[in-house]
């Protein structure tokens, strides 16, 4: 009886360990299980695009005012190919510049805080660190540290900072049946789009990025271009950044952008926040 007893334990191991995916019965998919739930939340609202649960994140180096830089592997929410499903894994670089536990915020520098490389196998553990201290990202490592004042005394004046979060409250909202902005502005920025690439047919929606301090809203849009679904899925990807107001508003003559490269936007982002007011008293 022992020894059935054993061997059922032993195969109940095996298949846990052979077969994970199987066993995550109760696990949120919207919740970080990891240890960095502050550089997660960095991530969060640097990328647009990146996702909370499959994220992973190890942390390379601290300089003597409390920096770390840390590398991040993961699934994005950004779908490629014709399959709907199938998502663009990425990898990146980052630093943030302080943690305040007791206040629950996290402090980065904006739009200059990581690089981020998509297109590469999953990353993971020991290959994920292997990567981000490769001798080929050395110089890349050197340039992000020289934006983000490695080594340099703490300037909370440079910094934004985000809530510390375990959670995407962009899925939340979908979950609980709410918007973070009304529909009707939702709405008036989807016709904008399909106005912008000359279409009444667009594959795609409007997804959370981050807010700023004075409850301005950031979205990103993936889409696909066609006069029908069937057509859809063979069409180029395009990528749209929108703003709403504190109270929900949309300018459609400065609230939305096209990027043509949604990991390697961070001058266009920079410049569509300045013109829309970002982090400014409205």
């Amino acid at each position: 009886m022992k020894k059935r007893v054993a061997i059922l334990v032993l195969a109940i191991v095996l298949s846990v360990l052979v077969f994970p995916g199987c066993f995550t019965i109760g696990r949120d998919i919207n919740k970080y299980y990891g240890p960095h739930a502050d550089l997660n939340t960095v991530v969060m609202n640097s990328v647009l695009g990146a996702t909370v649960e499959t994220g992973e994140i190890i942390v390379l180096d601290e300089d003597s005012f409390g920096r770390r830089l840390f590398a991040y592997g993961g699934e994005s929410k950004i779908w490629i190919g014709s399959d709907p499903f199938q998502w663009e894994l990425i990898r990146g670089i980052f630093i943030s510049q302080k943690t305040d536990k007791k206040e629950g915020y996290v402090y980065y520098y904006p739009d200059y805080n990581y690089l981020v490389y998509a297109g590469l196998p999953w990353p993971h553990g020991d290959m994920l660190e292997g990567w981000a201290r490769s001798p080929e990202l050395a110089d890349d490592i050197e340039w992000l540290k020289e934006k983000n004042d490695w080594e340099m005394p703490f300037d909370e004046s440079k910094c934004v900072r985000a809530e510390i979060s375990e959670r995407d409250i962009a899925v939340d909202a979908m979950l609980e049946g709410t918007l973070l902005v009304p529909v009707e502005s939702r709405g008036a920025a989807r016709t904008n789009i399909n106005w912008l690439i000359g279409s009444e047919y667009s594959e795609g929606g409007l997804s959370h990025f981050t807010s700023d301090e004075y409850g301005r809203y950031i979205y990103y849009s993936t889409i696909r271009n066609a006069t029908s679904s069937e057509e859809s899925t063979s069409r180029p990807l395009k990528f749209y950044i929108v703003m709403f107001g504190p109270d929900g508003s949309f300018d459609p003559e400065t609230g939305i952008i096209e990027v043509e490269d949604i990991w390697d936007c961070q001058d266009e982002l920079k410049a569509f926040k300045e013109r829309n007011g970002w982090n400014t008293p409205p």
